[in-house]
C-alpha cells in the first residue's frame, strides 16, 4: 500500500481540555485548522495553545482522542506523526486533547495558571500592538486627502509606529487624521513656516520628515484657487490636537516619531503666535494719532567728495547735477538716472548708491518711508570742501514737508468725524479722502482705487456734472421685491 504524503494539509475539528484537580477548564471549542501529515500531535497541541496564551508544561499529561461522527473513539500517541492516523482512516476528524495537570507547578508559583490566565491575557493584550489601517482605494470618494493619509499610515508603519491591540479602529483613525489633517492644512505654505523660523525668536522649524515629504497634495493652483493662508485659529486647532496625540501614553514608544510630531505642533504654535502679535503689533499702530514713521528719524544725510573720473554707470546722473546750482536738490528716478533706465534688483540699486561718487560734490539725502516701498534719494550740489551744513540743513527743512508719509486709521477716522458734516450737509467719505490726501500728504494707499481715481479726476476737470459715484445710479430691485415679509 502506497504512503500518503506526509507534507499534504490536514485538516481536522480540535477541542482541548483543561484538567486541574476538581477543576476543568475548555480552552479551545471545536476548531477548525489545517496541519501538515508530518507534524506531531504534540506540536499540534503547542501551536493550538500559542493561539489561546495558554502553556503546556512539562509535568503536563495529554492525551489524544480521535473520532469521527461515530462514539467510537482512536488514541494515538502524542508524539506519532499526524499522517498515521489520518493513513488508517481518512474520516477521523475530531480531535480532542486532554491536559491533565498535577499540582508541582502549584508550588513554585505563587498562582495558579488556570485562575490566573484571565490576568495573563490582560497584560499581553496591553503589550500587543497593530498598525494604522488604511483607507480603501476603491470607488470615486477616494480624495488627495485620503491618499495623504495612506502615505502618512505607510510611514508610521515603516517608522515602527504602532497603536494598542485593544484601540478600536476607528480610535486608530482619528489618530492619523489628527497628523493627516495639520499636514493637509501647511501643505503649500512649508516654506512660509521654516522661512519664518529662521527670523523669529524662539521659533521652531518642521522636521524633516514632514518638510521634505508629504508635499502636493493640497494642490489649490490645480483647483483654480487662492494661495492658502495660516490663520491663528486653524494653527492653534491643528497644534492643540497634536499636543493632546502625543500626551498619550502609548505615544511614548514612538520614539523620535513622537519628538517629531511635536516639533511640527511646536512649529504651528510657534507662527500662530507670531501672527498673533503682528495683528496686535498692526491694531496698535493703526490706533496712533501720528505717523509711524517720522521723517526726521528715519532720513540721513551723506555728504560724497568729487573724484576726477566717473564711472560710466554715473554718468546720467552726474550731467543732471553738473547743470545745477548749489543746493537745487534732484530727485533720483531710476528711469532717468540709472544705467539701463531700470535695476534688476534691490541690491543693485543699494550698490549703485553706496558707490556714488561724481565729479562734483554733494549731499545725499535718503529717506525710509518704510513697508515694500523704496527709499526716496534726493542729492544736490555742494561747493567744494563740503559746504556749509546749514546750508544743507536749511535745505533738508524746506523738503521735509515733500516728503511722503503713511498715515495712520485713526488720523484718517478723526479728520473724517470732524469734517463729515460741515456746511450742514453730509460730505462724501470719497471726497473727504481726497482732502485728507492732498492737505496731508499722506502716501497711503487708496482704500476704493476706481472710486477714488474719479473724485481726483472730477476735481481736476472742475466740472459739477461730472459723476464721481456711480452707485447711485443702481436703484435696486423694483418695488421692493424683498421686502420683510414675516
Amino acid at each position: 500500500m502506497a504512503s500518503a504524503n506526509t507534507t499534504e494539509p490536514l485538516t481536522f475539528c480540535f477541542t482541548i481540555t483543561v484538567e486541574h484537580g476538581t477543576e476543568t477548564k475548555k480552552v479551545v471549542t471545536n476548531k477548525i485548522c489545517t496541519c501538515k501529515g508530518q507534524d506531531s500531535w504534540r506540536n499540534v497541541l503547542k501551536d493550538l495553545l500559542k493561539e489561546v496564551d495558554e502553556k503546556n508544561l512539562n509535568t503536563d499529561k495529554v492525551t489524544v482522542s480521535v473520532s469521527s461522527t461515530s462514539p467510537e473513539k482512536f488514541h494515538p500517541h502524542v508524539d506519532e506523526d499526524v499522517s498515521v492516523l489520518h493513513n488508517f482512516d481518512k474520516t477521523l476528524k475530531y480531535v480532542y486533547f486532554v491536559i491533565e495537570r498535577d499540582g508541582s507547578d502549584l508550588k513554585t508559583n505563587s498562582m495558579d495558571p488556570l485562575k490566573t490566565n484571565a490576568f495573563a491575557k490582560m497584560m499581553s493584550a496591553s503589550t500587543r500592538t497593530k498598525h494604522s489601517p488604511n483607507k480603501s482605494e476603491a470607488g470615486a470618494s477616494f480624495t488627495a486627502k485620503d491618499r495623504l493619509y495612506n502615505d502618512i499610515c505607510a510611514d508610521l508603519t515603516w517608522a515602527g509606529v504602532a497603536f494598542p491591540n485593544s484601540m478600536p479602529d476607528n480610535a486608530v483613525r482619528k489618530h492619523v487624521e489628527v497628523i493627516a489633517s495639520a499636514i493637509w492644512y501647511i501643505d503649500g505654505c512649508k516654506e512660509k513656516l521654516n522661512e519664518r523660523a529662521k527670523h523669529v525668536p524662539n521659533a521652531t522649524p518642521l522636521p524633516t520628515r514632514f518638510s521634505d515629504k508629504f508635499n502636493n497634495y493640497n494642490d489649490w493652483k490645480k483647483k483654480r484657487q487662492k494661495a492658502p493662508r495660516l490663520e491663528v485659529p486653524d494653527l492653534k486647532k491643528h497644534s492643540g490636537a497634536i499636543f493632546r496625540l502625543v500626551s498619550m501614553g502609548f505615544t511614548n514608544k514612538w520614539g523620535d516619531y513622537r519628538a517629531e510630531l511635536e516639533q511640527v505642533a511646536l512649529a504651528l504654535d510657534g507662527y500662530a503666535t507670531f501672527l498673533d502679535e503682528s495683528c496686535q503689533m498692526q491694531a496698535k499702530r493703526q490706533k496712533l494719532t501720528n505717523p509711524i514713521r517720522q521723517v526726521g528719524e528715519h532720513s540721513e544725510i551723506q555728504h560724497r567728495p568729487e573724484v576726477g573720473e566717473v564711472h560710466p554707470r554715473y554718468t546720467k546722473l552726474d550731467n543732471t547735477l553738473c547743470g545745477k546750482g548749489f543746493y537745487e536738490y534732484v530727485i533720483f528716478n531710476e528711469e532717468n538716472h540709472s544705467p539701463n533706465g531700470s535695476f534688476k534688483d534691490f541690491n543693485e540699486r543699494h550698490f549703485f548708491m553706496q558707490k556714488l561718487q561724481l565729479t562734483v560734490p554733494v549731499d545725499i539725502l535718503t529717506y525710509s518711508p518704510g513697508g515694500q516701498h523704496l527709499n526716496i534719494v534726493l542729492v544736490w550740489r555742494t561747493p567744494e570742501g563740503g559746504g556749509e551744513l546749514n546750508e544743507s540743513m536749511q535745505l533738508y527743512e524746506k523738503i521735509r514737508p515733500l516728503l511722503p508719509q503713511f498715515h495712520t486709521r485713526q488720523m484718517k477716522v478723526d479728520f473724517r468725524t470732524k469734517y463729515t458734516n460741515l456746511g450742514g450737509f453730509k460730505i462724501p467719505a470719497a471726497e473727504l479722502r481726497n482732502m485728507y490726501a492732498d492737505l496731508t500728504l499722506d502716501a497711503s494707499a487708496d482704500q476704493n482705487p476706481a472710486l477714488d481715481e474719479r473724485i481726483r479726476q472730477a476735481i481736476l476737470a472742475d466740472d459739477v456734472n461730472l459723476v464721481t459715484d456711480l452707485r447711485h445710479l443702481n436703484k435696486g430691485r423694483p418695488n421692493d421685491t424683498f421686502q420683510v415679509f414675516f
